[in-house]
C-alpha cells in the first residue's frame, strides 16, 4: 500500500469518526493535507509531519480555532 493510500485511509477513518478536521497546505509541495482539530481547552497539536505526497519533512501546529501553521527544518516557513 503506497504512502498516499494510507494516509487517505487514515482520513477516512477520522472523518468516519466525526473528528474534526482542518485543511493545509505541504510548505514544499503544496498538497492540500488534513490535521486534526484539538478541543477548545487543549494545547495546539504539534507534531513532526511526513507529507504523503512527496515525503518532506516539516512542523505542523493545528489550533483549537482550525488554523494551522507549517514551518519547514532550518526555520523556513
Amino acid at each position: 500500500m503506497s504512502r498516499l493510500q494510507r494516509y487517505a485511509d487514515y482520513v477516512s477513518t477520522l472523518r468516519a469518526a466525526g473528528v474534526p478536521l482542518a485543511s493545509y497546505a505541504c510548505p514544499y509541495c503544496e498538497h492540500v493535507l488534513e490535521a486534526r482539530i484539538p478541543s477548545g481547552d487543549e494545547e495546539p497539536y504539534d507534531t513532526l509531519t511526513v507529507c504523503p505526497h512527496c515525503g518532506c519533512l516539516f512542523m505542523q501546529w493545528t489550533w483549537a480555532d482550525g488554523h494551522t501553521e507549517t514551518k519547514r527544518p532550518g526555520g523556513v516557513a
